[in-house]
């Protein structure tokens, strides 16, 4: 499948994992009403406390704010917190429709069980990770975006940039991380890309379309980011 940037599917995705996070605009005052998500809402899921990530980085302290629910079969996670709701599948899923769907169905178990109020935000994030085997080739014959330096040989990369949509409706952000030490040969490079709508949205709200025009907007930041060659990595 194609579109005005690219291939829309390739063989051999190389998603790490995809979410998709439904925020609370009024999140929760405490995670009490989350009690019910244990025995109601997922209850033959092993379940976890998760807890906040403390500001400064020399401190352990850690307070719990909600729990991960896992599925002891598809080792997909289920994320509530007094924020919201995060589904996270590990690796690439076999389609967006099937995902989105189950995404959707834990929404509403959530939706359903926990006392909430005001609006919606939705968000898709994708966590893409693959090496590239430069055999004396320049980072920039795989990505569109790739950097230079004349001082020398780069060693690392960690860069984030967020952009608009040009109608302002969704938000981007492109995290990457580019370790040019795996080997002399090779680069690990690490695209995580986030598509949030502008706009929240009522509670009830069906959100199909919205999370597919979020997931194109994710895939053309995806394949513009890449060249012909790096994408053809993903087809062999």
């Amino acid at each position: 499948m194609q579109t005005e940037t690219g291939p829309t599917r390739l063989k051999n995705p190389p998603i790490l994992q995809a979410l998709v996070e439904f925020g609370l605009e009024s999140p929760l005052g405490s995670i009490k009403p989350l009690d019910s998500l244990r025995t109601k809402g997922f209850p033959e899921y092993e379940v976890a406390p998760r807890n906040s990530v403390p500001d400064d980085a020399t401190s352990d302290e850690q307070s719990q704010i909600g729990f991960e629910f896992t599925d002891p079969q598809t080792k997909n996670v289920v994320i509530a917190t007094q924020d919201g709701l995060t589904y996270v599948q590990r690796g690439a899923y076999q389609t967006w429709e099937e995902f989105v769907s189950q995404a959707r169905e834990a929404w509403k178990i959530f939706r359903d069980l926990v006392q909430l109020s005001g609006k919606v935000t939705l968000a898709v994030r994708f966590s893409n990770q693959f090496e590239i085997e430069l055999r004396g080739k320049a980072l920039s014959h795989f990505l569109t975006f790739a950097p230079h330096s004349s001082l020398g040989r780069i060693k690392d990369l960690f860069s984030m940039t967020r952009f608009d949509e040009p109608n302002d409706l969704v938000e981007g952000t492109v995290v990457t991380t580019i370790d040019c030490e795996t080997s002399p040969r090779k680069v690990s490079v690490t695209l995580d890309i986030t598509a949030k709508s502008q706009d929240s949205f009522a509670m009830n709200e069906d959100f199909l379309e919205i999370l597919d025009d979020l997931r194109k907007f994710k895939n053309k930041v995806f394949f513009t980011s890449l060249t012909e060659s790096a994408l053809a990595l993903f087809n062999s």
